[in-house]
């Protein structure tokens, strides 16, 4: 079974309506994305991870969002870090949001449409830090243009 296959038998599970997005779609929601988190890391700004990560994220509700391959070369710091995932998924449920710890082989994010939060999975969950928890609110202005 292919990582897509797994993510979207997962969805299915959990009584999470999906579809996949063309590729204009995950191009700019991963544009967007990295606009706004690309440098969260790089500048040690403000994020929880591991167990905190899950609290906050666990916290959230969305009736719509968006799960995504991480941007290679963005994101936490991650040891070989490449998706195996080849598309994104624009999800719909009832407001609660999936755990996919489960899937901690996969290298995505997490985020609603408006990217005021967003949830980092890598391979490394939780043996190195992940998963990644940021609220666009928490990210201090550096004056600097973001890195595209």
């Amino acid at each position: 079974m292919t990582p897509d296959e797994q993510l979207s038998s997962f969805l299915d599970e959990h009584g999470i309506a999906w579809k996949v997005l063309p590729q204009d779609q995950l191009a700019a929601i991963t544009a967007g994305w990295r606009s706004v988190y690309g440098e969260v890391w790089a500048q040690g700004q403000r994020h929880r991870h591991g167990c905190r990560a899950q609290n906050e994220y666990a916290r959230e509700r969305a009736e719509t969002f968006v799960i995504a391959p991480l941007p290679r070369h963005v994101g936490p710091p991650v040891a070989g870090a490449s998706s195996l995932l080849t598309c994104a998924y624009e999800c719909v449920s009832a407001g609660e949001l999936p755990d996919l710890s489960a899937l901690a082989v996969l290298e995505l994010f997490v985020a609603p449409h408006d990217l005021s939060w967003t949830m980092v999975h890598t391979h490394e969950d939780h043996a190195l830090g992940g998963p990644y928890f940021v609220r666009r609110d928490w990210l201090a202005s550096s004056g600097k243009p973001r890195r595209r």
